[in-house]
């Protein structure tokens, strides 16, 4: 069945005077663009604005010359109308090896201090079994050759090609080396899985001296652990999240690959009373280096704040954690950042009847409290199709 690539923009969102939100009607049409690629199971899933305000999108479509699911990116002028200088007549593929599925991939985009763009996402690899894979593209959407020769590069984990890799958030630290963290299957039961981190070189090659191969698996609760957030600090560490038997978690790491102890004593932190069960789903820093996850717990959007040194930050929401439930209706997160004043802002989906699942996007004052200036109760909630459940990937906020 084809699916179509879906790019929502809303007016205001950053506004901080009291304020309705609608659609920019400005962008697309009434806030909305629809685009294909191989209009063959098309699916977005990340974006990033440049200076310019121009939007790159990147996600995952069906080539129909080879059948492969292939890494996907697009350029927009703000006012949706596709950008033809960028690639080739507005738009760039990528190929991610001789892959026919696409469950559970989420490719991530960012634009690196030379104004070329990095995405992430799985790939088969060499060996036929999924990998890390990592590609550049230059300023203009080509790609970009002085990285690893080729402009991509499929990352094995145990150098065994047994066990399967995801990736799902990656950042830059200050000389342009990235930083990515994932999953692979450790030879457990089906769910037994560590978190896979990875330090590439701005030269699209594994950094040695990080865990001296550029790569490391890290097992700390010994359960199911699933890595979805990585944000590198000012200072050069690392801080990375996700869910580890049924809890979200946070550790952190120096450049070398080892647990920073000046972190909660030991480098790494559950957060607990979070739901009897929570799932993280992205991770951020804001200006004071404090560390906001979001993700689900039960029906709820689950947010925490840490301070730097790992403990509850208690000047938000009175413990350090929220759960909301937007427009009263079960909730999911799936991306939150964070603006000029702190403030939290995220997005997600929300159900608003049986069948129908709207995207919403919402804002948290840096106390925790929905911010009422923001459409008058602190959300807004859109069906982005008509008559069907609405597919959330992330957003660029």
């Amino acid at each position: 069945m084809k699916k179509i690539i879906t790019i929502v923009f809303l007016a205001a969102s950053f506004i901080t005077s009291a304020q309705t939100i609608v659609p920019d009607s400005t962008f697309g049409t009434n806030g909305k663009k629809t685009y294909t690629f191989f209009n063959n199971i098309d699916r977005s899933f990340g974006s990033v604005a440049q200076l310019d305000n121009k939007i790159v999108i990147v996600g995952l479509s069906r080539n129909t010359a080879n059948t492969n699911f292939e890494l996907c990116f697009a350029r927009f002028y703000p006012s949706g109308i596709i950008d033809s200088t960028f690639g080739t007549n507005g738009k760039t593929s990528v190929s991610i090896g001789p892959q026919q599925y696409i469950g559970g991939m989420t490719p991530k985009i960012k634009i690196d201090n030379q104004g070329r763009f990095v995405a992430v996402n799985s790939g088969t690899g060499p060996g036929g079994t999924d990998d890390i894979f990592m590609c550049r593209l230059d300023s203009a959407g080509n790609i970009d050759n002085t990285f690893n020769n080729t402009g991509s590069i499929f990352i094995d984990m145990t150098g065994a090609d047994i066990w399967p890799d995801i990736v799902n958030a990656f950042d830059f630290d200050a000389s342009g080396n990235i930083y990515a963290v994932g999953a692979t299957r450790n030879g457990g039961t089906p769910l037994n899985n560590d978190f896979a981190v990875v330090k590439v070189m701005s030269n699209g090659q594994l950094d040695p001296s990080f865990d001296l191969d550029g790569k490391k698996l890290f097992d700390p609760t010994g359960s199911a652990e699933f890595g979805r957030g990585l944000r590198v600090q000012p200072d050069g560490k690392i801080v990375i999240g996700g869910t580890a038997g049924g809890k979200m978690f946070v550790f952190r790491i120096d450049s070398t690959g080892n647990y920073d102890t000046s972190f909660n004593l030991t480098g790494k932190v559950t957060l607990t009373a979070v739901g009897s069960s929570s799932d993280m789903f992205d991770l951020t820093l804001d200006d004071l280096n404090r560390i906001v996850v979001g993700g689900v717990t039960s029906t709820y959007a689950a947010i925490v704040r840490l301070n730097a040194n790992g403990s509850y930050d208690t000047t938000f929401a009175t413990t350090g954690r929220k759960q909301v439930l937007i427009g009263g209706t079960a909730s999911t997160l799936s991306c939150l950042k964070i603006d000029s004043l702190n403030s939290i802002v995220f997005v997600g989906s929300n159900t608003v009847t049986a069948q129908g699942i709207n995207f919403y996007v919402a804002r948290l004052t840096q106390a925790g409290v929905m911010d009422n200036t923001f459409n008058l109760n602190g959300y807004y909630s859109l069906p982005i199709g008509s008559g069907g459940v609405d597919e959330i990937g992330r957003a660029h906020v």
